[in-house]
């Protein structure tokens, strides 16, 4: 228990102490690879594209695998039938939900997370990665600015206030609702 805690801590404590103060110079930068880019030059930019692809294929595809042994497994047809329904699934979810299929698909594991928790020191740990995103969105592009704003408001909020952590529920209500009014340097 107290392993993953620290799991989660250590690397949120690190990212706010090293890597948030110096964020400003990968303002406009919209992917890893032109973070590395503007780092290392052209050449590790494309590497770093080129390995995010990968890893996104090997993502997708252990997803499909996972789906077709559950459809093997309880619907008992072929694995290659389970992939080509999985894919046709996920593209359609994808297709028409798009971005808000991602927020619906994040209240689910949210409202899980919830659900599932037992500790609530591990809530405290969410409510401060809420406040850190939000004291650097003004890093986002616009549209996920919006995003995160609202989120905050629909669920960080009810729940930093039931925790009664009053100074982070006051910040993070101030810094969304400054978001969604058209203040897009509301982290800063």
């Amino acid at each position: 228990m107290v392993a993953s805690l620290a799991g989660l801590a250590i690397p949120s404590i690190f990212e706010g102490i090293f890597i948030s103060p110096r964020i400003k110079y990968f303002s406009g930068c919209m992917s890893m690879a032109e973070v590395m880019g503007r780092l290392y030059g052209k050449y590790y930019r494309i590497i770093t594209g080129v390995l995010g692809i990968i890893d996104s294929v090997c993502m997708i595809g252990m997803g499909l695998f996972v789906f077709s042994s559950v459809c093997e497994s309880i619907l008992h047809i072929n694995p290659i039938f389970g992939v080509i329904i999985g894919e046709i699934i996920f593209s359609i979810y994808t297709a028409h939900g798009g971005i808000k299929a991602v927020v619906a698909t994040d209240v689910l594991q949210f409202i899980a997370l919830i659900v599932a928790v037992r500790d609530k020191r591990s809530l405290y740990i969410k409510i401060a990665d809420r406040l850190h995103n939000l004291r650097t969105i003004s890093h986002k592009d616009p549209y996920n600015q919006l995003k995160k704003a609202e989120e905050t408001i629909l669920f960080y909020l009810p729940l930093a206030e039931q925790l009664e952590m009053k100074s982070a529920a006051e910040e993070m209500r101030s810094i969304s609702i400054m978001v969604l009014n058209g203040d897009g340097d509301g982290g800063k």
